[in-house]
Order: C-alpha cells, then sequence, then structure tokens
C-alpha cells in the first residue's frame, strides 16, 4: 500500500471507519473479533484508543448511515477493504468482517475479493492507491 495517503484519502478512510463503527458496535450480538478488527483499523488511522473506547462505550456517539447508492457503498467497502490490506496482513477476519458489511449494505459478499484482488494488482503495477479507487467508482461494474 502506498505508505502516504493524501489528506483527503485519509478523510474519506475515516468517514468509511466511524459508520462501519457505528454499524458494528450498534449491533447487539457484536464479538469480540468485530471489535478487535475496529480497534486495529481505528488505530492505523490515527484515532486515539480513547476516543474508540468512548465510541464503544457509548455507542450513541456515532450514528450509522447506509449509503444512499451502490456506488457509495462500493467507495466504503473500497475503504473498509482498504484497512485490511493497509498493514500488508489480510487476515480471514478482516475479510468476514468486510463481507459481512457488505451484504448487509446490498452488495454481494465477493465484491470484498475482486477488491482486494484489484488492490494487489494495483500496488504490484505501481498504480497509486486514489487512481485506483477512482477507476473503480467510475467502472463499477467490473468490481461487481
Amino acid at each position: 500500500m502506498d505508505s502516504s495517503i493524501s489528506i483527503s484519502m485519509l478523510k474519506g478512510l475515516k468517514s468509511s471507519y466511524i459508520n462501519v463503527l457505528a454499524f458494528f458496535t450498534q449491533e447487539e450480538n457484536s464479538c469480540a473479533y468485530k471489535l478487535q478488527c475496529l480497534v486495529k483499523w481505528g488505530l492505523q488511522l490515527g484515532i486515539h484508543k480513547a476516543e474508540l473506547h468512548r465510541y464503544m462505550k457509548d455507542p450513541a456517539l456515532i450514528r450509522f448511515q447506509a449509503p444512499n447508492s451502490n456506488i457509495n457503498a462500493l467507495a466504503q467497502v473500497y475503504d473498509l477493504v482498504y484497512m485490511v490490506y493497509m498493514d500488508g496482513i489480510v487476515e480471514d477476519i478482516e475479510l468476514e468482517l468486510v463481507s459481512e458489511y457488505a451484504s448487509s449494505i446490498g452488495l454481494e459478499a465477493h465484491v470484498v475479493n475482486n477488491l482486494l484482488k484489484a488492490m494487489v494488482a494495483a500496488q504490484m503495477d505501481g498504480t497509486p492507491d486514489e487512481a485506483l479507487r477512482s477507476d473503480i467508482l467510475v467502472h463499477p461494474e467490473v468490481y461487481v
């Protein structure tokens, strides 16, 4: 992954992260592994532990907003897959969490694998992260 994330991309990642955090912390049966993934991603994005704990203790502080289009849903799932791949270690548990989220917002679970494959290929080709994200959102039919 590109080690230097632009400010606009980081804002988008954080926005998607907060939305998925709201989604899973409002679930009555959030499992420990889900929360571990969410904490890991939050720390990777530079969100302080105290802030994460505050959100998890009081989920009413953040509100889940379902994407209003398939493009917005795809953008959010791209951001989550990006977070999974950010540290260079792709764990099955993380992919399962993102796949569950993708399904809950109306995307097929296989979209997660398609996006991950695209990220790996883009990295090997030297394609910048933002260029890949733009391409995915301009040509969503390739990935869904």
